[in-house]
């Protein structure tokens, strides 16, 4: 009896005689502990079933943060190629300028290089001071070979 009582299979020791209200009050407490043990071991495998979920999300998550790493890298490798592209096109622009036209090349070439030098001075963005040379070296080639036709 003391080594079933140890292991809680017994949940409460009566020694005869006993008291009526002794014995309904111990009988409706063993009632509520197997209802609490009963709902602790749902609650339980319930945990259990939303952990798996949980751990099914995070790695699905993980993986669409690493596809979308990926991504952003490809976008940034593309981006650099545009950025090398646009400045290439306006360095295209002015050679072509000063190809056919030494004096207004030379002329668009000064207008530029000033250009470039605006962004620190003025400490504008890094995208408003490539707005302003790309503007620069090629409307300047465009207005002064206008001019000069």
């Amino acid at each position: 009896m003391i080594d079933s009582i140890n292991k809680g299979e017994i949940f409460r020791f009566i020694v005869k005689p006993w008291l009526r209200e002794e014995l309904l009050v111990t009988v409706k407490n063993a009632v509520q502990r197997h209802e609490l043990i009963c709902k602790n071991q749902m609650l339980q495998v319930a945990t259990l079933g939303m952990n798996a979920k949980l751990t099914k999300l995070n790695a699905s998550l993980e993986e669409q943060l690493a596809r979308e790493a990926d991504q952003n890298a490809e976008l940034e490798r593309l981006n650099l190629a545009l950025r090398e592209n646009l400045e290439r096109s306006v360095e295209l622009c002015l050679k072509t300028m000063q190809t056919f036209h030494p004096t207004l090349g030379s002329q668009a070439r000064r207008v530029y290089e000033l250009a470039a030098r605006w962004p620190r001075v003025c400490h504008l963005s890094p995208q408003e001071g490539q707005t302003l040379e790309v503007s620069a070296g090629c409307t300047t080639s465009v207005w002064l070979a206008c001019r000069a036709s």
